[in-house]
């Protein structure tokens, strides 16, 4: 429950165009999961940014 809502509100703060806030709950989501594969592709995304 609890990081399945951060990595849901992170893909969120992705669309609105805050990749700063969606790190944030990635890496967050992470530290409590850190082999989940929606955070890890969420934030793998995220570092390929310009």
């Amino acid at each position: 429950g609890e990081v399945a809502r951060r990595f849901q509100l992170a893909a969120v703060y992705e669309r609105l165009g805050r990749p700063d806030d969606a790190r944030r709950l990635y890496e967050e989501g992470l530290r409590f999961a850190p082999d989940d594969a929606r955070g890890q592709r969420g934030l793998a995304r995220l570092n390929r940014r310009p």
